[in-house]
């Protein structure tokens, strides 16, 4: 996922300002409340964008299979925090399967080339 930072000029015509290789997909921002401490509030316009950015990268990346079983289990959630927390734990894990392949595959190469 790349991020780019859009604004529009009077007339409407968008111009790039960034590109971002790593942005944030928090759907969440801190605000300082009345007491002066800093507390988390969830941003809809995040919400809106980024959980089915999230979803549509996840189905390019993931399995069939998994995909299907997570559907199921948001059929049956009601919770999107739940959700949310289990795509990013599958999402993790293949990335934390992808590092070991890696990391074997490395690890074999060295050994191969003494």
């Amino acid at each position: 996922i790349v991020g780019f930072d859009i604004i529009l000029t009077d007339d409407l015509k968008p111009m790039l300002l960034e590109v971002n290789a790593n942005p944030s997909l928090r759907i969440d921002f801190d605000k300082e409340n009345d007491t002066g401490k800093l507390v988390y509030q969830s941003s809809p316009i995040d919400e809106e964008i980024k959980k089915p950015l999230i979803l549509e990268t996840l189905k390019l990346a993931l399995p069939k299979k998994k995909l299907n079983t997570l559907a199921r289990h948001n059929q049956k959630e009601a919770n999107d925090e739940l959700l949310s927390q289990r795509l990013e734990k599958v999402a993790q894990r293949r990335i934390d399967e992808r590092y070991e392949r890696i990391k074997s595959a490395r690890k074999h190469f060295d050994l191969k080339s003494n």
